[in-house]
Protein backbone atom coordinates (compact mmCIF):
# COMPACT_ATOMS: atom_id res chain seq x y z
CA UNK A 1 0.00 0.00 0.00
CA UNK A 2 1.07 3.25 -1.20
CA UNK A 3 0.54 6.88 0.47
CA UNK A 4 -0.83 9.95 -1.64
CA UNK A 5 3.05 10.97 -1.81
CA UNK A 6 4.10 7.78 -3.46
CA UNK A 7 6.01 5.93 -0.77
CA UNK A 8 5.19 2.91 1.04
CA UNK A 9 3.70 2.38 4.64
CA UNK A 10 5.23 1.47 7.63
CA UNK A 11 4.46 -1.37 9.42
CA UNK A 12 4.01 -1.42 13.48
CA UNK A 13 7.82 -3.12 13.47
CA UNK A 14 8.81 0.00 11.30
CA UNK A 15 6.93 2.55 13.88
CA UNK A 16 8.22 0.74 16.87
CA UNK A 17 11.83 1.28 15.56
CA UNK A 18 11.34 4.59 14.59
CA UNK A 19 9.72 5.48 17.99
CA UNK A 20 12.94 4.07 19.70
CA UNK A 21 15.48 5.92 17.47
CA UNK A 22 13.55 9.21 18.11
CA UNK A 23 13.15 8.84 21.68
CA UNK A 24 15.92 6.77 23.09
CA UNK A 25 18.83 9.58 22.53
CA UNK A 26 22.21 10.29 23.70
CA UNK A 27 20.31 12.04 26.48
CA UNK A 28 20.58 8.36 27.91
CA UNK A 29 23.97 9.05 28.42
CA UNK A 30 23.50 11.72 30.61
CA UNK A 31 20.48 9.78 32.79
CA UNK A 32 23.51 8.42 35.42
CA UNK A 33 24.47 12.02 36.28
CA UNK A 34 20.59 12.84 36.75
CA UNK A 35 20.17 10.18 39.34
CA UNK A 36 23.18 11.11 40.80
CA UNK A 37 21.82 14.78 41.80
CA UNK A 38 18.77 13.20 43.04
CA UNK A 39 19.92 9.83 44.84
CA UNK A 40 17.93 6.62 45.03
CA UNK A 41 14.97 7.22 46.34
CA UNK A 42 13.95 11.13 44.65
CA UNK A 43 15.12 9.65 41.07
CA UNK A 44 13.39 6.04 41.37
CA UNK A 45 9.95 8.34 42.09
CA UNK A 46 11.22 10.61 39.36
CA UNK A 47 11.40 7.95 36.94
CA UNK A 48 8.09 6.00 37.76
CA UNK A 49 5.99 9.34 37.54
CA UNK A 50 7.93 9.87 33.87
CA UNK A 51 7.27 5.88 33.09
CA UNK A 52 3.07 6.98 33.96
CA UNK A 53 3.56 10.14 32.07
CA UNK A 54 4.31 8.35 29.22
CA UNK A 55 1.67 5.50 29.37
CA UNK A 56 -0.58 8.54 29.55
CA UNK A 57 0.43 10.84 26.82
CA UNK A 58 1.01 7.56 24.62
CA UNK A 59 -2.98 6.54 25.00
CA UNK A 60 -4.01 10.09 24.71
CA UNK A 61 -2.24 10.42 21.00
CA UNK A 62 -3.15 6.84 19.81
CA UNK A 63 -6.74 7.80 21.40
CA UNK A 64 -6.41 11.46 19.48
CA UNK A 65 -5.79 9.90 15.82
CA UNK A 66 -8.55 7.46 16.35
CA UNK A 67 -10.86 10.34 16.72
CA UNK A 68 -9.58 12.02 13.50
CA UNK A 69 -8.02 9.53 11.33
CA UNK A 70 -7.80 12.40 8.37
CA UNK A 71 -5.43 13.98 10.47
CA UNK A 72 -1.38 14.24 8.94
CA UNK A 73 -0.07 15.81 11.56
CA UNK A 74 -0.64 17.15 14.80
CA UNK A 75 -1.58 20.48 13.66
CA UNK A 76 -4.76 18.82 11.83
CA UNK A 77 -5.90 17.51 15.09
CA UNK A 78 -5.40 21.17 16.98
CA UNK A 79 -7.61 22.72 13.80
CA UNK A 80 -10.04 19.49 14.26
CA UNK A 81 -10.52 21.00 18.06
CA UNK A 82 -10.07 24.46 17.77
CA UNK A 83 -9.70 25.74 14.15
CA UNK A 84 -6.80 27.15 12.71
CA UNK A 85 -6.18 29.28 15.68
CA UNK A 86 -5.60 25.79 17.28
CA UNK A 87 -3.91 24.33 13.84
CA UNK A 88 -1.28 27.68 14.10
CA UNK A 89 -0.75 27.73 17.90
CA UNK A 90 -0.10 23.98 18.25
CA UNK A 91 1.59 23.97 14.31
CA UNK A 92 4.22 26.90 15.01
CA UNK A 93 5.03 24.97 18.99
CA UNK A 94 5.86 21.65 17.25
CA UNK A 95 7.81 23.35 14.47
CA UNK A 96 9.59 25.64 16.95
CA UNK A 97 11.14 22.61 18.75
CA UNK A 98 11.52 20.44 15.66
CA UNK A 99 13.99 23.37 14.67
CA UNK A 100 15.80 23.35 18.14
CA UNK A 101 16.48 19.77 17.97
CA UNK A 102 17.42 19.47 14.81
CA UNK A 103 19.94 22.11 15.37
CA UNK A 104 20.49 20.57 18.41
CA UNK A 105 21.56 17.01 16.79
CA UNK A 106 23.43 18.74 14.20
CA UNK A 107 25.76 20.10 17.05
CA UNK A 108 26.03 16.97 19.08
CA UNK A 109 27.03 15.38 15.71
CA UNK A 110 29.75 17.49 15.03
CA UNK A 111 30.83 17.52 18.41
CA UNK A 112 31.24 13.69 17.87
CA UNK A 113 33.04 13.98 14.48
CA UNK A 114 35.71 16.51 16.10
CA UNK A 115 36.24 14.08 19.19
CA UNK A 116 36.41 11.22 16.79
CA UNK A 117 38.61 12.60 14.42
CA UNK A 118 41.46 13.79 17.25
CA UNK A 119 39.83 17.55 17.10
CA UNK A 120 40.72 19.54 20.74
CA UNK A 121 37.40 21.05 19.41
CA UNK A 122 34.70 21.54 16.92
CA UNK A 123 35.83 22.67 13.21
CA UNK A 124 34.04 23.85 11.00
CA UNK A 125 34.69 21.77 8.10
CA UNK A 126 32.95 19.15 10.51
CA UNK A 127 30.38 20.88 10.43
CA UNK A 128 30.15 21.01 6.94
CA UNK A 129 30.64 17.76 6.47
CA UNK A 130 27.48 16.51 8.45
CA UNK A 131 25.62 19.16 6.64
CA UNK A 132 26.54 17.39 3.48
CA UNK A 133 25.67 14.38 4.81
CA UNK A 134 22.31 14.99 6.12
CA UNK A 135 20.85 16.87 2.49
CA UNK A 136 21.86 13.70 1.18
CA UNK A 137 20.00 11.61 3.66
CA UNK A 138 17.09 13.85 4.12
CA UNK A 139 16.39 13.18 0.21
CA UNK A 140 14.96 9.67 1.41
CA UNK A 141 11.52 9.00 1.63
CA UNK A 142 9.86 7.96 4.70
CA UNK A 143 9.49 4.39 3.53
CA UNK A 144 13.49 4.21 4.44
CA UNK A 145 13.07 6.29 7.53
CA UNK A 146 12.04 3.20 9.35
CA UNK A 147 15.35 1.11 7.88
CA UNK A 148 17.11 3.97 9.20
CA UNK A 149 15.59 3.71 12.40
CA UNK A 150 16.35 0.43 12.86
CA UNK A 151 20.01 1.24 12.14
CA UNK A 152 19.54 4.05 14.41
CA UNK A 153 18.03 1.65 17.63
CA UNK A 154 20.25 -1.26 17.24
CA UNK A 155 23.77 2.03 17.59
CA UNK A 156 21.96 3.38 20.75
CA UNK A 157 21.71 -0.15 22.11
CA UNK A 158 25.04 -1.40 21.47
CA UNK A 159 26.50 1.74 22.95
CA UNK A 160 24.40 0.83 26.07
CA UNK A 161 25.49 -2.30 26.25
CA UNK A 162 29.41 -1.82 25.72
CA UNK A 163 28.92 0.71 28.21
CA UNK A 164 27.47 -1.20 30.98
CA UNK A 165 28.97 -4.71 29.91
CA UNK A 166 32.47 -2.76 30.63
CA UNK A 167 31.72 -0.89 33.60
CA UNK A 168 30.08 -4.47 34.98
CA UNK A 169 34.10 -6.39 34.12
CA UNK A 170 35.79 -3.82 35.72
CA UNK A 171 33.85 -3.53 38.85
CA UNK A 172 32.81 -0.59 40.87
CA UNK A 173 34.85 2.79 40.47
CA UNK A 174 37.17 2.70 43.21
CA UNK A 175 35.52 4.79 45.95
CA UNK A 176 32.51 4.79 44.12
CA UNK A 177 29.80 5.60 46.77
CA UNK A 178 25.76 5.55 46.00
CA UNK A 179 23.02 8.13 48.46
CA UNK A 180 19.45 7.89 48.73
CA UNK A 181 19.10 11.24 49.05
CA UNK A 182 21.78 13.94 47.08
CA UNK A 183 22.75 16.92 48.77
CA UNK A 184 22.39 19.26 46.05
CA UNK A 185 20.65 22.13 45.52
CA UNK A 186 17.10 22.86 44.64
CA UNK A 187 17.82 24.28 41.19
CA UNK A 188 19.77 21.24 40.21
CA UNK A 189 17.20 18.66 42.06
CA UNK A 190 14.76 20.10 39.49
CA UNK A 191 16.69 20.22 36.45
CA UNK A 192 17.68 16.91 37.04
CA UNK A 193 13.85 15.62 37.44
CA UNK A 194 12.85 17.48 34.47
CA UNK A 195 15.60 14.97 32.59
CA UNK A 196 14.36 12.43 33.83
CA UNK A 197 10.73 13.18 32.56
CA UNK A 198 12.14 14.90 29.28
CA UNK A 199 13.24 11.07 28.79
CA UNK A 200 10.18 9.97 28.48
CA UNK A 201 9.05 12.10 25.37
CA UNK A 202 8.68 12.38 21.89
CA UNK A 203 5.14 10.97 21.29
CA UNK A 204 4.10 14.46 19.45
CA UNK A 205 5.08 12.29 16.09
CA UNK A 206 2.89 9.81 16.89
CA UNK A 207 0.11 11.84 14.65
CA UNK A 208 2.13 11.71 11.86
CA UNK A 209 3.15 7.75 12.32
CA UNK A 210 0.13 6.42 12.23
CA UNK A 211 -0.90 8.60 9.10
CA UNK A 212 1.99 6.72 7.87
CA UNK A 213 1.68 3.19 8.83
CA UNK A 214 -0.02 0.35 6.88
CA UNK A 215 -2.52 -0.61 9.67
CA UNK A 216 -3.11 2.77 11.98
CA UNK A 217 -5.13 -0.21 14.66
CA UNK A 218 -1.96 -1.90 14.79
CA UNK A 219 0.03 1.14 16.12
CA UNK A 220 -0.57 0.33 19.64
CA UNK A 221 1.45 -3.07 19.01
CA UNK A 222 4.53 -0.39 18.07
CA UNK A 223 3.87 1.59 21.05
CA UNK A 224 4.02 -1.56 23.79
CA UNK A 225 7.24 -2.90 21.80
CA UNK A 226 9.13 0.94 22.37
CA UNK A 227 7.35 1.05 26.17
CA UNK A 228 8.99 -2.20 26.90
CA UNK A 229 12.68 -1.30 25.37
CA UNK A 230 12.32 2.45 26.90
CA UNK A 231 11.76 1.33 30.20
CA UNK A 232 14.26 -1.54 30.16
CA UNK A 233 17.24 0.56 28.41
CA UNK A 234 16.31 4.04 30.75
CA UNK A 235 16.63 2.17 34.16
CA UNK A 236 19.27 -0.19 33.30
CA UNK A 237 21.68 2.95 32.38
CA UNK A 238 20.61 5.63 34.55
CA UNK A 239 20.38 3.04 38.13
CA UNK A 240 23.63 0.98 36.81
CA UNK A 241 25.73 3.71 35.63
CA UNK A 242 25.27 5.52 38.91
CA UNK A 243 26.02 2.25 40.92
CA UNK A 244 29.18 1.60 38.65
CA UNK A 245 30.71 4.86 38.52
CA UNK A 246 29.53 7.08 41.80
CA UNK A 247 27.90 9.97 43.31
CA UNK A 248 31.35 11.61 43.04
CA UNK A 249 32.20 11.33 39.15
CA UNK A 250 28.86 11.55 38.13
CA UNK A 251 28.27 15.17 39.80
CA UNK A 252 30.66 16.56 36.65
CA UNK A 253 27.54 16.30 34.78
CA UNK A 254 29.62 14.47 32.15
CA UNK A 255 27.96 11.74 30.35
CA UNK A 256 28.96 8.29 31.21
CA UNK A 257 30.64 7.74 28.14
CA UNK A 258 33.59 9.96 28.91
CA UNK A 259 34.31 7.18 31.83
CA UNK A 260 35.08 4.85 30.16
CA UNK A 261 38.49 3.20 30.76
CA UNK A 262 39.46 1.32 27.65
CA UNK A 263 40.19 3.11 24.64
CA UNK A 264 38.46 0.88 22.34
CA UNK A 265 35.30 1.30 24.07
CA UNK A 266 35.75 5.18 23.88
CA UNK A 267 36.54 4.40 20.09
CA UNK A 268 33.43 2.43 19.55
CA UNK A 269 30.90 4.34 21.18
CA UNK A 270 32.14 7.19 19.67
CA UNK A 271 31.75 6.05 15.92
CA UNK A 272 27.96 4.51 17.32
CA UNK A 273 27.20 7.60 19.33
CA UNK A 274 27.98 9.66 16.06
CA UNK A 275 25.41 7.11 13.76
CA UNK A 276 23.10 7.42 15.98
CA UNK A 277 22.81 11.12 15.75
CA UNK A 278 22.78 11.30 12.32
CA UNK A 279 19.77 8.83 12.34
CA UNK A 280 17.96 10.77 15.11
CA UNK A 281 18.55 13.56 12.49
CA UNK A 282 17.10 12.32 10.03
CA UNK A 283 13.55 11.20 11.48
CA UNK A 284 13.46 14.58 13.29
CA UNK A 285 14.54 16.38 10.17
CA UNK A 286 12.08 14.00 7.68
CA UNK A 287 9.17 14.85 9.57
CA UNK A 288 9.76 18.55 9.59
CA UNK A 289 10.04 18.91 5.83
CA UNK A 290 7.13 16.51 5.38
CA UNK A 291 4.95 18.49 7.37
CA UNK A 292 6.14 21.57 5.77
CA UNK A 293 5.97 20.77 2.52
CA UNK A 294 2.39 19.28 3.00
CA UNK A 295 1.37 22.75 4.41
CA UNK A 296 2.83 23.77 1.32
CA UNK A 297 0.92 22.10 -1.22
CA UNK A 298 -1.88 22.39 0.77
CA UNK A 299 -1.95 25.75 0.30
CA UNK A 300 -0.71 26.12 -3.29
CA UNK A 301 -1.68 22.77 -4.71
CA UNK A 302 -0.01 20.57 -7.08
CA UNK A 303 1.93 21.57 -10.03
CA UNK A 304 1.59 19.92 -13.35
CA UNK A 305 4.70 18.28 -13.12
CA UNK A 306 4.04 16.83 -9.72
CA UNK A 307 7.22 14.80 -9.30
CA UNK A 308 9.55 17.24 -9.94
CA UNK A 309 7.44 20.13 -7.65
CA UNK A 310 7.42 17.61 -5.01
CA UNK A 311 10.99 16.83 -5.12
CA UNK A 312 11.87 20.37 -5.50
CA UNK A 313 10.16 21.69 -2.38
CA UNK A 314 11.32 18.75 -0.24
CA UNK A 315 14.95 19.52 -1.18
CA UNK A 316 14.36 23.14 -0.56
CA UNK A 317 13.09 22.66 2.77
CA UNK A 318 15.67 19.92 3.77
CA UNK A 319 18.09 22.79 2.44
CA UNK A 320 16.30 25.18 5.12
CA UNK A 321 16.78 23.20 7.72
CA UNK A 322 20.40 21.83 7.52
CA UNK A 323 21.19 25.40 6.33
CA UNK A 324 19.58 26.96 10.06
CA UNK A 325 21.13 24.01 11.71
CA UNK A 326 24.73 24.52 11.06
CA UNK A 327 24.60 28.09 11.35
CA UNK A 328 23.30 27.54 14.59
CA UNK A 329 25.86 24.77 15.56
CA UNK A 330 28.47 27.74 14.34
CA UNK A 331 27.63 30.58 15.34
CA UNK A 332 25.08 30.77 18.16
CA UNK A 333 27.21 30.91 21.35
CA UNK A 334 25.88 27.78 24.26
CA UNK A 335 23.22 26.74 21.74
CA UNK A 336 23.26 23.44 23.45
CA UNK A 337 21.98 25.24 26.89
CA UNK A 338 19.49 27.51 25.11
CA UNK A 339 18.05 24.19 23.32
CA UNK A 340 18.10 23.03 26.75
CA UNK A 341 16.04 25.90 27.88
CA UNK A 342 13.85 25.33 24.67
CA UNK A 343 13.37 21.55 25.64
CA UNK A 344 11.82 22.45 29.17
CA UNK A 345 8.86 24.56 27.72
CA UNK A 346 8.27 22.72 24.49
CA UNK A 347 8.47 19.02 25.87
CA UNK A 348 6.25 19.10 28.55
CA UNK A 349 3.57 21.03 26.52
CA UNK A 350 3.92 19.03 23.60
CA UNK A 351 3.83 15.78 26.01
CA UNK A 352 1.23 16.53 28.21
CA UNK A 353 -0.30 19.77 27.92
CA UNK A 354 -1.80 19.62 24.12
CA UNK A 355 -2.80 15.98 23.75
CA UNK A 356 -4.74 16.78 27.19
CA UNK A 357 -6.58 19.49 26.25
CA UNK A 358 -7.09 18.19 22.72
CA UNK A 359 -8.52 15.02 24.20
CA UNK A 360 -11.05 17.67 26.34
CA UNK A 361 -12.25 19.15 23.08
CA UNK A 362 -12.18 15.66 20.84
CA UNK A 363 -12.75 12.74 23.03
CA UNK A 364 -16.07 11.36 24.99
CA UNK A 365 -14.45 11.57 28.65
CA UNK A 366 -16.35 10.50 31.40
CA UNK A 367 -16.79 13.17 34.66
CA UNK A 368 -13.57 12.00 35.97
CA UNK A 369 -11.59 11.54 33.46
CA UNK A 370 -12.17 15.27 32.48
CA UNK A 371 -11.87 16.21 35.71
CA UNK A 372 -8.10 14.71 35.76
CA UNK A 373 -7.22 15.72 32.49
CA UNK A 374 -8.06 19.70 33.19
CA UNK A 375 -6.01 19.07 36.45
CA UNK A 376 -2.59 17.58 34.93
CA UNK A 377 -3.20 19.64 31.96
CA UNK A 378 -2.85 22.59 34.70
CA UNK A 379 -0.02 20.82 36.68
CA UNK A 380 2.29 20.03 33.14
CA UNK A 381 1.78 23.89 32.74
CA UNK A 382 3.52 24.93 36.15
CA UNK A 383 5.77 22.00 36.06
CA UNK A 384 7.13 23.66 32.31
CA UNK A 385 7.32 27.09 33.93
CA UNK A 386 9.32 25.94 36.80
CA UNK A 387 11.67 23.75 34.35
CA UNK A 388 12.21 26.56 32.46
CA UNK A 389 13.02 28.92 35.29
CA UNK A 390 15.22 26.77 37.00
CA UNK A 391 17.29 25.62 33.62
CA UNK A 392 17.49 29.35 33.05
CA UNK A 393 18.90 29.61 36.62
CA UNK A 394 21.10 27.17 35.82
CA UNK A 395 22.56 28.58 32.80
CA UNK A 396 22.97 31.66 34.80
CA UNK A 397 24.83 29.90 37.38
CA UNK A 398 27.21 28.35 34.91
CA UNK A 399 28.08 31.53 33.15
CA UNK A 400 28.79 33.55 36.56
CA UNK A 401 31.17 30.23 37.28
CA UNK A 402 32.82 30.14 34.10
CA UNK A 403 33.40 34.47 34.66
CA UNK A 404 34.84 34.31 37.90
CA UNK A 405 37.73 31.10 36.72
Amino acid sequence: ELTTSGHARLSWQQCMFTILAYVVGVGVLSLPCAVAKLGWLPSIAAFLLATAGWVLSSSLYVRLYAAVPEARCLGDVARAAFGFAGEAAVGLLQYLFMLSISALFHLTASLTLSEATGAAQMTPPGCVAISVAMLLLLQADLSQVGTISMIGTATIAIVCAVLLASFAAAGRFEGAYTETFAGANTVAALVSASQLVAAFSGQHIWIELQSEAAEPSEFPLAVKGASAFVVLTYATMAFGGYYFVGAELLSSGDPISSFAQSPMVRSITLILTLAHCMCSYVINGSFFVRNVTNKIEERFGTARNMRFTDNARWFTVSAALVGFSAIATLEVSFFDDLAGLNGALFLYLLTYTVPLVLALRLLDLGRFEAYACVMIAALTVVAAATSVEACYQDIVNKRSSLLRH
